[in-house]
Order: C-alpha cells, then structure tokens, then sequence
C-alpha cells in the first residue's frame, strides 16, 4: 500500500521532483517482512513436516515463492508502465493485458492480492498446533 501511495505521488510530480529518501519506509518494510516470512515459514516447513518429508514440504515452500515471482512478471511484464513509459509489451506478437497498466494500479492489484491470500492463509491455518521437534538437541 506504501508502494501505491507513493508511486501515486511521484506520477503526479515533475520527473526528478519527489526524493528517493521517500522509498526507504518501503524499503525497510520490504526488508523486515522478508525476514520475518522467509524465516518463519522456512522453520514451520522443515520443523512441522515428517522427517520423510522434509525436503517435499521445503520443495513446495520455495514453489510457492516461485509462484509469487510469476504472478509479479505477469502483472509487471518486466518493465515499468506509467506515464513516462506507456507501450505495449509484444512478446511473440500477443499484446499482454497489463502492459500499459501503470505502476500505481499494479501495486495495488499487489495489496489486494496480498490481502486475499493473507485471508486465506489464516482461515487455513488458524487452527493449527505447533508441535515441539524431536530433531533439536539440547546442549
């Protein structure tokens, strides 16, 4: 949503106006989920999985990490569209749908996915009991 608002304001702006100081909330917000995702769900796959399963339920983790890379390739065709930059992408002739969707849309098409699949994600998992490892050794 940060992202949105601010790339809201910097279309509105004179180019070269709004300082890149602006991105570093976003920046440092981008930096601690990631830590805190990356490194939880990491620990939830291996610890919670049957040993004969690990490396199956650490698979899927990253398939899912992959996914989420696609869905953004899809939605930003690898290169920036806003006012500046408004052509269609062309990739084997086929004209992509969000080619010429400017950046701000694309962040919050980003939000509202986030959104849904937080939902989700927490209406799968609420009743889930975390289980203490046998695998961890006391010193």
């Amino acid at each position: 949503m940060a992202a949105a608002l601010l790339q809201m304001k910097i279309d509105q702006s004179e180019p070269n106006s709004v300082s890149v100081a602006y991105q570093v909330p976003q920046y440092s917000l981008i930096a601690l989920s990631e830590i805190f995702t990356s490194v939880t769900g990491l620990e939830i796959a291996y610890s919670q999985a049957p040993e004969f399963l690990k490396a199956t339920v650490m698979a899927f983790y990253q398939l899912a990490v992959a996914v989420g890379a696609v869905i953004v390739i899809v939605i930003s065709q690898g290169k920036p569209a806003n006012r500046y930059s408004v052509e269609m992408c062309n990739i084997n002739s086929i004209h992509l749908a969000f080619a010429s969707t400017p950046m701000f849309v694309q962040f919050w098409i980003y939000f509202g996915l986030m959104s849904v699949f937080t939902i989700i994600f927490y209406l799968s998992f609420r009743g889930f009991k975390y289980r203490e490892s046998n695998n961890r050794h006391d010193s």
